[in-house]
């Protein structure tokens, strides 16, 4: 996924679930042999194990409720991650090039502070008039079922397909299409009120 200004955005919540590490020292100095055991959980609940020498290249199975639980936190972050770049671009261009951020707090001098005020709301105004994240998240995501049914023919043990009276095959939700949920409606926020915010991040 890409920020709105074009920066790649990603998530990696690997399925882990322990890792032992057992070095062997020799007498000859400090070289080192380290085994790496790495767990992981497949799609049937397994524990799967895989013993390198070395960290593997190879990735482990992605941890569902971890990647579950972090999107919104992270898309937030992204967000403003994004808006700041916007501020640090917009005070650059009007000779402030003294600049202190804390996560999502702004900061210059005393003589450039009232002209920063007015240039973090402008910038979260512009962002958001032209950036929907959910939106943006639907686009992104809409290729996983790219190829794949949403229902296919039902089958017998014998791999046939189940028929009706009529003949026509028997159809069943496919386990692998998944099914994206729809946006919510938006309210009647008006972004050009945050100009009159005195508390908007700074």
């Amino acid at each position: 996924m890409m920020s709105p200004l074009g920066f790649p955005f990603f998530q990696h919540y690997p399925n882990m679930r322990s890792i032992t590490v057992k070095p062997y020292m020799w007498s000859n100095g400090v070289r080192k042999r380290v085994q790496v055991t790495l767990k992981a959980e497949n799609d049937n609940g397994e524990v799967v194990e895989k013993t390198v020498w070395r960290k593997s290249d190879e990735e482990a199975p992605v941890h569902f409720n971890d990647s579950l639980n972090a999107i919104s936190a992270n898309l937030t972050h992204m967000a403003d991650a994004t808006h700041m770049q916007m501020v640090i671009r917009e005070a650059k261009h009007h000779g402030i090039d003294s600049l202190m951020m804390i996560h999502d707090s702004f900061g210059t001098t005393p003589a450039d502070m009232p002209k920063l005020f007015d240039i973090v709301r402008d910038m979260f105004i512009e962002l958001y008039t032209h950036y929907d994240p959910l939106q943006r998240v639907l686009e992104e995501t809409e290729w996983v079922n790219e190829g794949i049914d949403e229902y296919v023919p039902s089958l017998t043990k014998e791999g046939t397909p189940r028929l009706r009276k009529d003949g026509s095959p028997i159809m069943k939700r496919n386990p692998d299409f998944i099914r994206l949920p729809q946006l919510p409606n938006k309210g009647d926020l008006d972004l050009e009120e945050i100009a009159n915010s005195w508390f908007c991040f700074i």
